[in-house]
């Protein structure tokens, strides 16, 4: 089983992990579920753009981090520069809704919603990078030399 069907266990793993917890905990997971968004909204509601300052610094970042993790070199012995990609599109996610926060002027409690939206904004920005790589993918990366010998 090669990487051919990787994404078919993949998508198994997400649905199954779904299903126990809709079988082990049923109409309170759902409501869980629900809430998520709801919580969303209500941390929002102080930024100056409401919900689209969230999704203006997650399509930011994510840009960003679509950017980077082709532009960015490989490190000496080959490895790829996720983590400064990941690194980039977190601290940009945070510099938008900090920035947009600021700018409005108020206190410390919607300083630290902004800082909230920003961190999920800045974490959800590489799994949906990668997501869309991992879609919309013409073929798959050629694969990376091998490491350098040490003198």
């Amino acid at each position: 089983m090669g990487g051919k069907y990787t994404w078919l266990i993949t998508l198994a793993t997400a649905i199954g992990s779904i299903a126990s917890a809709l079988a082990m905990h049923g109409k309170a997971s759902l409501e869980a579920l629900a809430g998520v968004p709801v919580l969303l909204q209500a941390w929002a509601s102080g930024l100056p753009l409401g919900i689209w300052s969230f999704l203006l610094s997650l399509a930011l970042s994510t840009l960003v981090w679509s950017t980077a993790i082709v532009k960015l070199p490989a490190s000496r012995d080959g490895r790829q520069p996720h983590f400064s990609a990941d690194t980039l599109a977190l601290i940009l996610a945070l510099l938008v809704t900090v920035t947009q926060q600021w700018f409005a002027g108020h206190g410390q409690g919607q300083l630290l919603s902004a800082l909230w939206i920003g961190l999920i904004a800045g974490l959800l920005a590489p799994y949906l990078g990668r997501a869309a790589r991992a879609l919309f993918a013409q073929k798959p990366a050629a694969p990376l030399p091998p490491p350098r010998a040490e003198p």
